[in-house]
């Protein structure tokens, strides 16, 4: 039989073809990988490696990405054809492609999930107006030294990171082509000085630069920043607030090296930068900066990858440091750029925190949201211009309680937390129903009493105690306020919503510290710790006098533990985390090892644990229930698919072993149609 016979479609001698490798735009793990189509006559020329383009998987339409071409004889096989070329220009780059597979391999997610979240969608008018516009400079890193403008000074002396450890060392070696990494804790007195020069260093050396912000507003703000100080500098803006066609242009300008400057959020780290030779990735624990779906990983975790994979230098910056971050300086891997003592004296706030003498000095009133003490700080400062009162919840009275026994109100039908309105009506935050007729099911008391004040109920009693006084609330309910003047003023504000004030507020309360520092959650200290710090930083920075007293100063009321009052008052994040990273590693928690969570039925899980506790050196930590699973409804016949979450743990030695057995069975799964189980890589919820 002739080889014609055998293979209908095929010639006696086979003639080599041009072929695509595609990936795929597709979510099945088994589909992650390269396929080969066959490139028509008619296409060779627009499927380029980078370029969108339209296949067929099993019968269906996808759109996927070029990453190879090849020349190749067919063995034995006919090659599917590519359909259409969707994009122009190309879309996806190699360096793209090694970092997204190596964050997806780490967070148990797939490449094409990776490139659907770095490319924005495809908007046809932007496309065509690049690729009749575009035009790379004939020598591009003359083009980005220029744009430092000439303020790079070789003298360190009245450097604005002399105040730092390490920081003109740092400075320098950047400035060199050199690629340092750094976790810098910032000081109000002197951050924008020091993110000018940061800039500058990179710049003289010929590189580009990604900034990453954790929301839009402070990226469009820090760009205008960076706009005034350097007038040469290509800045260009890439976040989620943009039109699609803006945002496809800013993507494309950036991949096309027509930016010196690229400032974004998150879905901005992942985007390819010609000559990129630094991130800076500002506030990184935000969660504004993580992902929601898959890969669930954080703007830190992608500018790692860049750095380790690519060699550019990367400097992770914030008022607070997160666990994370200090974990790259107790590794060696970065280095810790801080201040001393004196220079923080200088240039970071005043804040005070009342600790049990001073509460138990104040009498009763200490145990109010606004103590007297508090109250008179404001009356005082407001006098002197805007004052910042932060509330950690929005909305009138967020959670309530049985005046009775002090439980939480629960809602009978969802058990969700109850909260009372400004109309004084309970509703459940969770499911939106009303509650009329509200029974505790423990003491079977009716009177309900504010667990939690929110920013509505604070602002309408400050509103009565500074009667004749503006006020402005700014939250996510009422609406975000983005500036306020140097007039006199009291600005009640949640945390992530306050607004910047003019020459800085006069004072800053933070009120009900336990709200978040109390919390039961691993991360509730440092995330509490970031957010007064945040808002500290938005003070005025007066002068210290010689009793070492300035004019304006923070307060924290509530009750905080002496760990984060001391990293306050002394405006030393460091100490912090140190402690709280060596709290993780004693307990064998994130980051000093890798935990996952699986999440699905109960026989599912069981059946996963003993493969893994077979092939793989991981500890089972232990399995618990999800809302609505049979240990929570008797009803349920079948305990075998009750949705539970399970929890697995490495070492870092390990981990790598037991993502990669992970990722295995998932592939087998999805091969064999059967239904996909959760998993979270160090879940965010946890850590």
């Amino acid at each position: 039989m002739s080889v014609q016979g055998a293979f209908p479609g095929l010639e006696e001698e086979a003639s080599p073809v041009d072929i695509a490798r595609v990936l795929v735009d597709t979510d099945l793990p088994h589909l992650d990988k390269l396929l080969d189509y066959q490139i028509p006559e008619h296409l060779s020329d627009g499927a380029q490696v980078g370029h969108t383009v339209k296949v067929t998987v099993a019968g269906r339409a996808h759109t996927g990405w070029i990453i190879e071409r090849d020349r190749i004889v067919p063995e034995h096989r006919s090659l599917r054809p590519i359909e259409s070329v969707i994009s122009r220009l190309p879309v996806v780059t190699p360096e793209l492609v090694e970092y997204g597979t190596h964050v997806a391999r780490r967070s148990l997610a797939t490449l094409p999930q990776v490139l659907s979240l770095a490319i924005p969608p495809r908007h046809a008018g932007a496309e065509e107006e690049h690729a009749s516009h575009s035009r790379r400079p004939s020598h591009p890193r003359d083009a980005v030294v220029d744009a430092a403008g000439g303020g790079w000074q070789e003298d360190a002396e009245g450097s604005a990171w002399s105040s730092h450890e390490d920081g003109v060392a740092f400075l320098h070696a950047l400035a060199s082509g050199k690629n340092p990494r750094g976790v810098w804790a910032a000081l109000p007195g002197n951050r924008e000085e020091q993110l000018h020069e940061v800039l500058v260093a990179c710049l003289h050396s010929g590189r580009r630069v990604l900034f990453i912000c954790p929301t839009s507003q402070q990226a469009e703000a820090e760009a205008a920043t960076i706009r005034a100080a350097l007038p040469r500098a290509r800045v260009s803006l890439l976040h989620g607030e943009l039109s699609s066609r803006d945002r496809y242009a800013s993507y494309l300008t950036a991949l096309d090296g027509q930016c010196d400057v690229l400032v974004g959020t998150r879905s901005a780290a992942w985007t390819p930068l010609p000559d990129i030779g630094l991130v800076i990735v500002w506030d990184d624990g935000d969660d504004r900066l993580r992902e929601q779906r898959a890969p669930r990983v954080d703007a830190l975790d992608i500018a790692v990858a860049r750095a380790h994979l690519h060699g550019c230098a990367l400097l992770v910056g914030a008022w607070a440091r997160s666990v994370k971050a200090h974990s790259l300086v107790a590794s060696r891997w970065a280095q810790s750029l801080h201040a001393g003592w004196e220079e923080r004296r200088t240039l970071a706030p005043r804040v005070v925190v009342p600790d049990d003498f001073d509460r138990e000095r104040e009498g009763l009133s200490a145990h109010l949201q606004i103590p007297t003490s508090a109250q008179q700080m404001l009356r005082q400062a407001v006098k002197e211009g805007p004052v910042l009162v932060q509330v950690p919840l929005s909305g009138y009275a967020p959670a309530i309680a049985c005046q009775g026994c002090r439980k939480p109100a629960r809602c009978t039908h969802c058990h969700g937390v109850l909260s009372v309105t400004a109309s004084r009506t309970i509703t459940c935050s969770w499911c939106s129903r009303d509650t009329e007729h509200w029974r505790c099911p423990q003491c079977h008391g009716s009177q309900l009493r504010a667990f939690r004040v929110g920013s509505d109920r604070t602002a309408e009693d400050l509103g009565r105690a500074f009667p004749g006084i503006p006020l402005t609330v700014s939250s996510a309910q009422r609406g975000v306020v983005d500036r306020v003047d140097t007039k006199p003023r009291l600005v009640v504000a949640t945390p992530g919503a306050e607004p910047r004030a003019d020459g800085g507020y006069a004072a800053v309360l933070i009120v009900d510290a336990p709200a978040i520092a109390g919390r039961s959650e691993l991360w509730a200290p440092q995330e509490a710790l970031r957010r007064w710090m945040n808002a500290c930083a938005l003070l005025r920075i007066a002068p210290v006098r010689g009793d070492g007293h300035g004019g304006a100063q923070a307060m924290v009321v509530g009750g905080v533990e002496p760990l984060l009052a001391q990293s306050l008052i002394r405006w030393d994040p460091t100490h912090f985390a140190t402690q709280a990273l060596e709290e993780r590693v004693e307990l064998a928690f994130f980051p000093a090892a890798t935990i996952v969570a699986i999440d699905g039925p109960l026989g599912e899980i069981e059946a996963l644990i003993r493969d893994l506790s077979a092939s793989t050196e991981c500890e089972h930590v232990g399995t618990v229930p999800r809302r609505g699973s049979y240990m929570e409804d008797e009803a349920n016949a079948d305990p075998l698919s009750v949705e539970v979450r399970a929890l697995v743990r490495a070492s870092r030695a390990r981990s790598a072993e037991l993502l990669e057995a992970l990722r295995g069975i998932q592939q087998v799964r999805s091969a064999h149609k059967r239904p996909m189980l959760r998993m979270s890589v160090n879940p965010p919820e946890l850590f």
